[in-house]
């Protein structure tokens, strides 16, 4: 288990809920904010054995992207048995995706080989294509209604990014959260556990969080964009579907400049270090 940055599938679980609800079962329903909201809208009043947990959303990707992506990984003779989007060996602040593959030897017999990759998730090209240029995510992302805490969880949840700028004491790179509790329910929930918890400002959660009240912006295409594919669209999303004759990658890295980008940073870098 662990994060994912794919788009689940709730099936019926919603009709499943409500089923374990009726029956006095108690149910805890985690999810993205939309899919709680969904959820509260499908049941259409309160339960008292009900505890609902979304998270700080930045969006959701295509899972067709998503699909394309594993396909370009993996060889004819290979097969993905395992990602991990959140590996932290390198640090909580730079994990990497790492893919597990398995490999036949004599089909017949059998016979397998396992080996594992992993990318930097500032290399990784759907992750900077879902993360940092926003290419591919769902339409609604980009004006989601319920960002803001109006999905009407009991409690939020996320990274606490930043935390070693505001509590450098406890940051040890393996990773900190935040909760945000918005009911009372959540209160009596948290009041039970054993987690070391510590109070900070709303504001420092929000600085530090952006996704939390801002829409993942839909970035504009450009004139080089229209150069390049010979056609005039509105958005770089626009052409990341309509191009056909690249791959998932180098689509990232053709509309997002990632090359040209990446060269700056090395001279900046190069520039920064001490004579």
């Amino acid at each position: 288990m662990g994060s994912k940055y794919v788009q689940s599938r709730t099936g019926n679980t919603f009709e499943q809920a409500k089923k374990f609800l009726q029956e006095g079962r108690r149910v805890l329903f985690t999810g993205t904010p939309c899919q709680i909201a969904g959820i509260k809208s499908f049941l259409r009043e309160e339960y008292n054995n009900l505890l609902t947990v979304d998270v700080i959303c930045h969006g959701v990707p295509s899972p067709k992207v998503w699909q394309m992506y594993l396909e370009e990984l993996k060889k004819s003779d290979t097969q993905i048995m395992n990602i991990s989007f959140r590996d932290k060996r390198s640090g909580w602040k730079n994990f990497s995706l790492t893919f597990s593959l398995e490999k036949s030897l004599r089909p017949a017999d059998e016979v397998k080989e396992s080996a594992s990759f992993s990318h930097s998730h500032g290399k990784d090209m759907f992750f900077l294509g879902f993360n940092d240029y926003n290419l591919f995510l769902r339409p609604s992302c980009y004006a989601c209604p319920v960002r803001g805490l109006r999905s009407g969880s009991d409690i939020t949840i996320a990274d606490f990014w930043g935390i070693n700028s505001l509590m450098p004491a406890i940051d040890d790179d393996k990773g900190c959260s935040v909760i945000i509790v918005n009911t009372k329910k959540g209160w009596e929930i948290i009041d039970t556990t054993n987690a070391k918890l510590y109070d900070v400002k709303f504001d420092d959660i929000v600085s530090r969080n952006t996704s939390l009240y801002e829409d993942s912006k839909l970035a504009k295409a450009t004139l080089i964009d229209f150069f390049r594919y010979g056609v005039r669209l509105q958005t770089k999303r626009d052409y990341f579907f309509f191009d056909h004759s690249h791959s998932i990658s180098d689509r990232v890295l053709i509309l997002s400049n990632y090359k040209f980008y990446n060269l700056l940073r090395k001279i900046k870098h190069f520039l920064r270090r001490p004579q």
